[in-house]
């Protein structure tokens, strides 16, 4: 028996010896090809990008619109962190050369020491190079690498949770080197600015800040949408803490029990989130990725819920609006500078216990059935959305900002 044990013990060590060096090999013959890939960077391509993902995610839909926007300087793109899926690395991959960097960035050593080197030596070499970072800390902690000519811009989509890590703070010693930074929101722009008074940041580099406004695609014409008894709800999002989806859920169960109507929930994983008790109230269509399937669902829905405790100004309220729905939504972010509580929709203080959201909710829901608000609010949010999500601005201001 013992001598079983060490012939196992022995073996599984031998395999466990191969294992790494297998990994090690195939490690370093991947970093050759990216040394390699990175060293060939065309000397026209002077637009530069750092951002951390390529998942699924209104951030990272917004990031690929801003490279769109400018596709014809066949930038370079470089991912930090590793992705969840691939949801939008064909997108990247059609406007843009892009480099997955992160498995030799992640941990000190030669290969990030040796990749780092690289880049910047690549980038420096350009007089007129401009590069654009969104919510990368590689980006921050490297910034001191780039040479003076070297124009730098980020982008921040909101500032984090009290007490958390986030580009805010990450940027905080770079502030000085930044030629300029967007928000994407009113609410963001006065985060900032205090912030900046905060710490005592000369108002000087406050000047730097502009606000552009994200796009979505806006329906030609609107599409009326009968307003009854029962109402179709839709939630639209990833599975992660912030969005609350198992509150989302919960509330879901309510407005079937209650006899309101009934909820729809577009995204991966989210049946994951919901209790198991409520999930049998949903309809779960997982991710869809068809841009046309997925605005069939904002036409056929009535009140789009987003409960989440932090966003920027979500691109699923966007389109929401631009498809006519009502916004019932957590007052966070930059939400409430285009949603207006009473007026276009209904906003709930995020900091409310969970059953007093969902008490909050369900009276809500049932005011507008009661009084007949939906109509009304249906057409506000889409010619809203036709006067203030235009894409034509988007790509005007991001253009003047790469000097195209």
């Amino acid at each position: 028996m013992k001598a079983t044990i060490k012939k196992t013990l022995k073996l599984f060590r031998l395999y466990y010896i191969f294992v790494m060096i297998y990994d090690s090999i195939f490690e370093y013959k991947s970093f050759k090809k990216m040394k390699l890939g990175i060293k060939s960077i065309k000397t026209e391509k002077s637009i530069f990008f750092f951002f951390p993902f390529y998942h699924t995610g209104g951030a990272e839909k917004v990031h690929l619109e801003i490279v769109r926007s400018i596709e014809t300087k066949t930038p370079v793109v470089f991912f930090t962190l590793p992705s969840a899926d691939t949801h939008f690395l064909d997108d990247f991959n059609n406007v843009s050369e892009i480099f997955e960097i992160y498995p030799y960035i992640k941990k000190s050593g030669k290969y990030k020491k040796k990749i780092t080197k690289l880049i910047f030596e690549k980038i420096n070499s350009h007089k007129d190079a401009i590069v654009f970072s969104c919510h990368s800390l590689y980006f921050y902690e490297h910034i001191h690498l780039f040479n003076e000519y070297i124009r730098c811009i980020d982008l921040l989509h909101a500032f984090v949770h009290f007490g958390e890590e986030g580009a805010e703070y990450w940027s905080i010693n770079s502030i000085y080197r930044l030629n300029k930074r967007i928000v994407i929101n009113q609410k963001t722009f006065e985060d900032l600015k205090e912030f900046y008074l905060k710490f005592n940041i000369k108002q000087e580099f406050f000047c730097n800040v502009q606000l552009i406004k994200n796009w979505v695609k806006v329906p030609t014409a609107y599409h009326s949408k009968k307003e009854g008894e029962q109402f179709n709800f839709l939630f639209v999002s990833r599975n992660s803490p912030e969005k609350r989806v198992a509150l989302v859920g919960e509330l879901g169960a309510r407005i079937k029990e209650c006899n309101l109507g009934e909820m729809t929930m577009i995204g991966a994983d989210l049946e994951l989130g919901v209790r198991v008790e409520h999930r049998k109230y949903i309809r779960f269509l997982g991710a869809i990725q068809d841009v046309n399937k997925l605005y069939s669902e904002y036409e056929k829905a009535h009140i789009f819920i987003l409960l989440s405790t932090r966003e920027g100004m979500p691109l699923t309220i966007m389109e929401a609006m631009a498809n006519g729905c009502l916004i019932l939504s957590s007052n966070v972010g930059g939400i409430s500078f285009d949603v207006k509580s009473n007026i276009n929709g209904f906003l709930i203080e995020a900091t409310l216990e969970d059953n007093e959201i969902l008490e909050e909710c369900i009276f809500r829901i049932k005011q507008i059935i009661l009084e007949k608000l939906f109509c009304e609010i249906s057409k506000i949010n889409f010619e809203y959305a036709s006067n203030n999500f235009s894409q034509d601005n988007f790509v005007m201001e991001y253009r003047k900002i790469f000097r195209i």
